[in-house]
């Protein structure tokens, strides 16, 4: 139950050098499709609680956008919507 209650924490990261947050009843709702170019490999990502910090730690001040984050198979982000919007994670 942990990993599903951890996906109402807001997501922040860095794109384009900017501060980016997601409120996490919005999480799921960024999630985009990733392909890898194998069939049967469909993936979302998104971002999961805070990734700013990461540029500093791993030394990489030059990385201008940086999101450590979750990959879930195609359709879980839908499944997880629905948990949130009837307030079973609540």
């Amino acid at each position: 139950m942990g990993m599903l209650l951890a996906l109402g924490n807001t997501a922040r990261y860095l794109e384009d050098s900017k501060a980016q947050e997601i409120d996490g009843r919005n999480l799921m709702a960024s999630a985009k499709p990733y392909s890898t170019g194998y069939t049967g490999f469909a993936f979302v990502p998104y971002p999961n609680r805070d990734s700013t910090p990461f540029s500093t730690k791993y030394a990489t001040p030059e990385a201008s956008t940086v999101v450590r984050g979750t990959l879930r198979y195609d359709s879980f982000p839908e499944f997880i919507r629905v948990l949130v919007g009837i307030d079973f994670l609540s």
